[in-house]
């Protein structure tokens, strides 16, 4: 696109972007608490390397029991941060 295009088409898209922006931020406003489901979730996968960890090296301490328990948190938590990233769209819309 040439700049002399740009110059003429941006009085017109101006306000048309100034209509939709209150749309965009009413939308990222709903999906904001899948975005931070789904950090959480990411963060949570590294539970399984220390599971894994707890139950070989922790585990004359005491420490096998919440390995195991880390290890099934840790399993489960892509599964979950998929769901939430699935369900982002949903959100946006303000349907959850």
């Amino acid at each position: 696109m040439d700049p002399i295009t740009i110059a003429v088409l941006a009085p017109y898209a101006l306000p048309v972007a100034e209509a939709g922006a209150q749309y965009a931020m009413r939308g990222m406003a709903n999906a904001s608490p899948g975005f931070l489901q789904a950090g959480t979730e990411m963060l949570r996968i590294f539970l399984l390397p220390l599971g894994v960890l707890e139950c070989t090296v922790g585990m004359p301490f005491g420490f096998f029991g919440e390995g195991v328990r880390d290890i099934a948190h840790g399993a489960a938590a892509p599964f979950s941060m998929t769901w939430h990233i699935l369900t982002l769209p949903v959100r946006a819309i303000g349907a959850m």
